[in-house]
């Protein structure tokens, strides 16, 4: 027993302590693994968020991905006229406190500072600074503005006002007379500028500087047509003339006008169908029409005048003719018209055929309604249809629009229908007239409506409102 035990003794503790040397090795790789695996769990990655220590600062953050994160709002702005934020407020005393030699305002003071006692700092206080200038506006109408040159006054719809139809200087429309034009403009012109006379005007008017609100001059070009031309081309040129209104009354409403307008057309050779008179001229056709009377304008209510028209034609008959025109009309507060217009012969000439036959030409007598607005601010639109005294009829409409406080464009048409219908008659006895002018104002008074008391009442007579026929 004991050779057997000495024998197998010693290889069982040497195989003993080979597996235990076997197992330590084995446990402490796998105790090293888990170390090295607890190591790198404790390692951040890039990933991670590291901790800093929490200053005094800056307050400790949560990590970028955290829900809970917010995007840091701008504190709010206390908005104040003159100032839009703190720091302004305080630059601006700082810089009062400079200018009285105190000790200049620094950020440690601002500390000291409450919310409360900045604001109620009363704007007012604060220094006015050069970025925020005063601005002026033109005013809204309903104001008067004597001193700054234009006129306003209180309108309904943009009319004539609302004193009502008084025709006395009392009324508040009308104490635009009392002033005349030399302070409040023409009538009932909102737009229209006050008129004051100066040395430069007039050295360059002359006599006329105190009266140059009461006159235009126009300019422009026409075509027209009328038994004159025989059933021939119509007539086409170039036309200028002046207007001149005399206001008599203290109220500016009654007055005397006066005014001339020249014509000029058919530059080149003219042929005729009608060959009675010849069958064709080479002279040009020049005309001079005059037309005077007097008026009652108003600025609402009743409206009437009466004026003499004179035409002297020369061309290949040389004639003068005359008519008499009369108006009837009513304004409304708003400077809507109506009324009715009549023309009528006074004078007329008589011609020579080539047979030495006598013709007598003379002006057509007509009768027409019409319809008139004026624009507040300048500028006016009428039209009117009727009859003459052969039964034919009679369209047309009339326009100014003002450009600027002295210009003006006048456009107009008037066609006289012939009852004979589309026969060579018709064609000789039809008359039409179509012209556009460029109106000018030389005291300034373009913008004052057409119901301005010193405008005179009608337009000097063309080739529209005086028509010529045989007899």
């Amino acid at each position: 027993m004991d050779r057997v035990i000495r024998q197998f003794l010693p290889p069982c503790v040497i195989a003993i302590s080979i597996m235990a040397s076997l197992l330590g090795d084995a446990n402490a790789q796998q105790s090293n693994a888990s170390q090295r695996k607890a190591n790198v769990s404790q390692k951040p990655t890039r990933f991670a968020q590291q901790r800093r220590p929490v200053s005094l600062q800056r307050k400790a953050q949560p990590p970028r991905w955290s829900p809970t994160r917010r995007r840091p709002r701008p504190a709010p702005v206390r908005m104040t006229r003159g100032n839009n934020s703190q720091h302004q407020r305080m630059a601006s005393r700082q810089e009062a406190a400079g200018d009285e030699g105190l000790q200049p305002f620094s950020e440690e003071d601002s500390t000291g500072l409450d919310e409360e006692s900045v604001e109620d700092t009363a704007p007012a206080e604060l220094p006015t600074t050069a970025e925020s200038p005063e601005q002026h506006f033109p005013p809204p109408p309903g104001y008067d503005l004597v001193e700054s040159g234009y006129h306003y006054e209180e309108t309904d719809e943009g009319g004539c006002g609302d004193s009502g139809c008084d025709d006395s200087c009392d009324g508040e429309i009308n104490d635009c007379c009392t002033g005349s034009c030399e302070n409040y403009g023409c009538g009932c012109g909102r737009c229209a500028p006050c008129w004051t006379p100066g040395s430069c005007m007039g050295c360059l008017y002359g006599a006329l500087s105190e009266c140059k609100h009461k006159f235009t001059v126009s300019s422009g070009v026409q075509g027209f047509k009328g038994p004159v031309n025989r059933g021939g081309d119509g007539s086409f040129g170039f036309h200028e003339g002046i207007n001149f209104a005399l206001p008599l009354s203290p109220c500016q409403q009654l007055g005397w006008q006066i005014g001339f307008e020249g014509v000029h057309s058919n530059f080149h050779r003219t042929d005729f169908v009608d060959n009675s008179f010849g069958d064709s001229t080479n002279d040009g056709r020049d005309q001079l029409f005059l037309t005077t009377g007097f008026y009652r304008r108003t600025q609402c209510g009743l409206q009437f005048g009466a004026a003499w028209d004179y035409l002297y034609e020369s061309w290949d008959l040389n004639f003068d003719v005359g008519q008499i025109r009369g108006q009837l009309s009513w304004i409304t507060p708003w400077c809507h018209e109506v009324g009715f217009l009549v023309s009528t012969d006074t004078t007329n000439d008589s011609v020579a055929d080539l047979e030495g036959t006598s013709r007598t030409i003379e002006t057509t007598d007509y009768y027409s309604f019409f319809y008139k607005y004026s624009a507040s601010c300048g500028g006016f639109g009428r039209i009117f249809a009727g009859w003459t005294q052969d039964s034919n009829g009679l369209i047309g409409v009339d326009m100014e629009l003002p450009v600027m406080h002295h210009w003006g464009v006048l456009s107009e048409f008037s066609y006289l229908v012939p009852d004979d219908g589309s026969t060579s008659q018709g064609s000789q006895r039809e008359a039409w007239n179509v012209g556009v002018s460029i109106v000018w104002y030389p005291g300034g008074n373009a913008r004052a409506t057409n119901c301005c008391t010193t405008r005179p009442m009608f337009r000097v007579a063309n080739n529209g409102s005086l028509f010529t026929n045989f007899r």
